[in-house]
């Protein structure tokens, strides 16, 4: 496969985990047992592939510790937007919590010094805009029960996504990429799993539900990632990543398309600005 191949063949599975975790939410899944095993398949199959191609590590030390401390802002990261989506439409969701770009592009300039360029202010307006757009979404045109909720969930899955991010690029220059992988999600599984203790102890859960979409989505993200690997070996990132990037519309359509989600001129904006807003920041 060619590397645009690879690049769409990525995009277009990210996109379908996506909407794996739209479909969670409308089933009423349990957020951290469906995790617990999409950390658990995903890991496996990382650990795997690090088995049959391994590496030499630079610093096992620094390894461990940004593998530990990205998975836990990752692990609260992926509860919250899929709890998001129990509130609020997924193509509400979805554009807030692309917009965790902003979150790096801050925390790079507060605490790396670096400098920000035209294209990444453009890019740090338009992802204000784009949250101010869909957190006015119109509780009477839901029947929702809580879209102040939502929305901060949204908000706050964003900033989580973006505190990721900006560990990943701190741990870059020292990770191999599946073994960091398999380090992160098999450290998750403990508090995943107690939190879904928890979570029994006060509503009954969708057992099987949440095992296969987490199961679904786990393998779905390995091969999403894996064929980006690919796709990065082959050819420029200055067009795989924004191609990448727009498995954000695939998940939409789907929504649309199956939920019946209304695509307003609000939401609309709001899934295109965050689309644009996200290649911006990337400088």
């Amino acid at each position: 496969m060619s590397w645009f191949e690879l690049s769409l063949a990525s995009m277009t599975l990210y996109g379908i985990q996506a909407f794996l975790f739209r479909v969670a939410a409308q089933k009423k899944c349990d957020s951290s047992l469906l995790l617990f095993f999409f950390m658990l398949s995903a890991g496996s199959l990382a650990l795997l592939m690090y088995l049959l191609n391994p590496s030499r590590i630079l610093n096992f030390r620094y390894l461990f510790f940004y593998a530990i401390l990205q998975v836990i802002f990752y692990l609260f990261r992926q509860i919250a937007k899929i709890e998001a989506m129990k509130y609020i439409p997924g193509i509400v969701a979805l554009p807030i919590t692309a917009t965790q770009g902003l979150i790096t592009v801050i925390l790079g300039i507060c605490l790396l010094q670096e400098k920000i360029t035209v294209v990444q202010s453009l890019g740090i307006i338009l992802a204000f805009i784009v949250i101010l757009i869909l957190s006015r979404e119109k509780e009477k045109e839901r029947k929702l029960r809580n879209i102040k909720l939502g929305v901060m969930l949204a908000i706050s899955a964003a900033i989580l996504g973006g505190i990721v991010n900006f560990i990943i690029k701190l741990a870059a220059p020292i990770i191999n990429p599946f073994l960091f992988i398999s380090i992160s999600y098999y450290f998750a599984l403990l508090p995943s799993y107690l939190f879904y203790r928890l979570e029994m102890l006060s509503t009954k859960t969708k057992r099987i539900e949440s095992i296969k979409l987490g199961i679904y989505s786990g393998v779905v993200n390995f091969l999403a990632f894996s064929l980006f690997l690919l796709a990065l070996a082959q050819g420029p990132v200055s067009i795989i990543v924004p191609l990448v990037d727009l498995n954000l519309l695939l998940a939409v359509i789907l929504i649309v398309v199956i939920y019946k989600e209304k695509p307003t001129l609000p939401r609309i904006l709001g899934v295109f600005g965050a689309i644009i807003a996200t290649i911006l920041l990337r400088g």
